[in-house]
């Protein structure tokens, strides 16, 4: 959970890391991202996927970035992952982040986006926005038909 921190001057010194800051941000994202574990010195390699998965979230959606290239982000996890996953990429969003959602999940699409734009065949063939968003009229042109 600190891999990309653990050079600031936060979490190290030139000669040493300070541990127990380390352990304390894994505390707190661990509960804040329900990583499945009750240790912060817990290996990743002891987790689940979607411990995993939590993990990485964590770890890069901490820093609070000004935008966010979610690809399929929710594939493959359980249910409980997948909503918290999404709950995360609305967060982001409502701070005033760019979220680009990259998706073949239309109800996923539907719920996290406020303008979508549709690809088929490499190109885009069709854009919608607000109150714009057509389940039918998506979904077929996802499939390359209208």
């Amino acid at each position: 959970l600190a891999f990309r921190r653990y050079r600031d001057q936060s979490m190290s010194h030139p000669l040493w890391l300070w541990t127990g800051r380390i352990a304390a941000l894994a505390r707190h994202l661990i509960d804040a991202f329900n990583i499945p574990t009750d240790r912060p010195r817990s290996t990743v390699s002891e987790l689940s996927g979607g411990g995993l998965q939590r993990v990485l979230l964590a770890r890069e959606l901490s820093e609070e970035p000004d935008l966010i290239i979610a690809a399929q982000p929710t594939r493959g996890l359980d249910v409980a992952s997948a909503a918290m996953v999404r709950g995360q990429l609305l967060g982001h969003r409502d701070r005033g982040a760019g979220v680009m959602l990259i998706s073949e999940d239309l109800d996923e699409v539907l719920e996290l986006s406020d303008r979508v734009l549709v690809i088929f065949k490499g190109a885009i063939v069709a854009e919608y926005a607000g109150k714009d968003l057509d389940r039918g009229e998506i979904g077929l042109r996802m499939g390359g038909e209208v």
